[in-house]
């Protein structure tokens, strides 16, 4: 029976999507852990009438502490860190190489950068590799927008990393920046293309793990390889992308790779705002270093001081 404190521990993980709908758990537990990152997806309310759940919180909350955060949009991980201010950060990172986790750590993480503990492979893959689309063109509007000659290029590019055999065996996924109808028109063209005799639909979906989607459709997840298309062209007006939220999308895209990331563009950096998070993620594939890889570079070498030092004398 659902009664206060039923389970003695209850353990939250990817809390920071977790919505409203997860607020009882607080109820029936004695205590909490409770797993999440601020700086990743939260819970969408699309369709919800804003002003509608501020009267309802007014009518109904009004002598609730901090009622303000009882919304639609505050994840189990936001009542955490309101109530529990003390967290425990994790600073080790096993997932990526350096070079891409490198560019979270400048985005979000400047404050408690993450070290990136991934040890070198031999003949290991380039990290980060970008490719510019020079006549991809977005077309569509609203989540309807997609950019067929880029959709095309990123195409190509997985049946090639597919045939070679450094690939054999890694897991792949792709992420579109914009829209979902891009991530629809890949996964169809790629079915299209692909050769029975070499590559199968089933290598690609089971053994590869295929996915391909949004930043919300990998949250918590990963591959091994990531295409990135950013969709936006010149021949649309682009928007410089600088909301939170947007960075955060950004944040959970660029992080999911664990060996190498491709970004498909159809805009060269020149021409995007210099505020919008496409050109922050562009120059970084330009220079993968970081002020933070350099910094935590020069605390290794204090490290190595510190522990060959004479106590009694330094």
């Amino acid at each position: 029976q659902p009664t206060p404190g039923v389970f003695d521990l209850i353990i939250v993980d990817e809390a920071s999507q977790c919505g409203w709908q997860s607020l009882p758990l607080l109820y029936l537990a004695k205590k909490m852990i409770v797993v999440g990152d601020d700086q990743q997806i939260s819970p969408q309310s699309v369709g919800i009438n804003k002003d509608n759940v501020q009267a309802l919180m007014n009518q109904f909350l009004s002598d609730f502490d901090q009622r303000d955060s009882f919304d639609t949009e505050n994840s189990l991980f936001g009542h955490a860190r309101r109530r529990f201010p003390a967290p425990i950060v994790l600073r080790e990172h096993f997932r990526c190489m350096p070079e891409i986790i490198s560019f979270s750590n400048n985005l979000c993480y400047q404050a408690t950068p993450l070290i990136p503990l991934r040890q070198y492979p031999p003949q290991r893959l380039e990290p980060l590799i970008s490719k510019y689309i020079s006549n991809g063109e977005r077309e569509g509007s609203g989540q309807k927008v997609f950019n067929r000659i880029e959709a095309e290029a990123v195409v190509d590019s997985i049946i090639e990393c597919c045939k070679d055999e450094r690939y054999n065996g890694k897991t792949m996924g792709v992420i579109v920046l914009q829209g979902k109808a891009q991530a629809t028109l890949i996964d169809k063209l790629l079915l299209e293309k692909i050769d029975g005799k070499e590559i199968t639909a089933e290598d690609l979906y089971k053994t590869r793990k295929f996915l391909c989607g949004d930043p919300y459709s990998f949250q918590g997840d990963e591959r091994q390889v990531m295409f990135i298309s950013m969709v936006a062209a010149r021949n649309e007006m682009i928007p410089a992308l600088t909301k939170p939220d947007f960075q955060k999308r950004f944040n959970v895209a660029a992080s999911r790779a664990q060996d190498q990331m491709f970004l498909f563009h159809s805009v060269p950096d020149g021409e995007l705002p210099d505020t919008c998070f496409r050109k922050k993620l562009l120059r970084h594939f330009m220079d993968p270093s970081s002020v933070i890889a350099r910094a935590l570079e020069d605390a290794e070498h204090l490290r190595e001081l510190a522990h060959t030092a004479n106590r009694q004398n330094e």
